[in-house]
């Protein structure tokens, strides 16, 4: 029952020193801006904080409506910074260094420029519906149907909605 004792005592205390290391270790804090080409600041862009090692991702954020972000609590070590925004191209800053006492670290505006992309053709194109309800009739547009290909115009006309072809009488009738 000692030993157990002992033991339980020995690991609190060994946790506890661990969490009391972890408690002592020196954050920084890191702010930035990013901006378009015009230095109007761009709200919502992504900016990831990535360490050089690995490229791992240790926090991210979107920009607020100052263009502005801030990352707290950054442990020392190595570091640098991805932006990206729909339509401009992607953009990483150059490596840097977070020490081991307590910073605050301000680092130059990243600046994020458009994609310029240009479209060889545009086709509008648009296909009849094979129903039109008119106020006084209903249109089939028969160029629409998969029935009206290789079929005569009374056989297209006997597959329509609300059409009856009487083939005894050689007439037809409409419900």
């Amino acid at each position: 029952m000692k030993k157990v004792l002992r033991l339980i005592c020995g690991s609190l205390i060994l946790f506890t020193a661990g969490l009391r290391n972890d408690t002592l270790q020196a954050q920084s804090t890191i702010h930035g801006l990013v901006k378009d080409n015009v230095d109007k600041p761009i709200h919502n862009a992504n900016v990831l904080l990535l360490r050089i090692s690995d490229s791992g991702l240790i926090k991210g954020m979107l920009t607020d409506e100052k263009g502005e972000y801030v990352f707290n609590h950054i442990n020392p070590g190595n570091y640098f910074i991805t932006s990206t925004y729909t339509g401009y191209i992607k953009h990483s800053t150059p490596s840097f260094a977070i020490g081991g006492d307590k910073d605050i670290l301000n680092l130059s505006a990243i600046t994020l420029s458009e994609k310029g992309v240009r479209l060889s053709e545009v086709k509008v194109a648009a296909k009849k519906p094979l129903l039109e309800q008119k106020i006084d009739r209903l249109v089939i547009n028969v160029e629409n149907s998969i029935t009206a290909a290789g079929n005569t115009t009374l056989e297209v006309l006997e597959r329509s909605p609300g059409i009856i072809v009487d083939h005894q009488n050689n007439g037809r009738r409409i419900n």
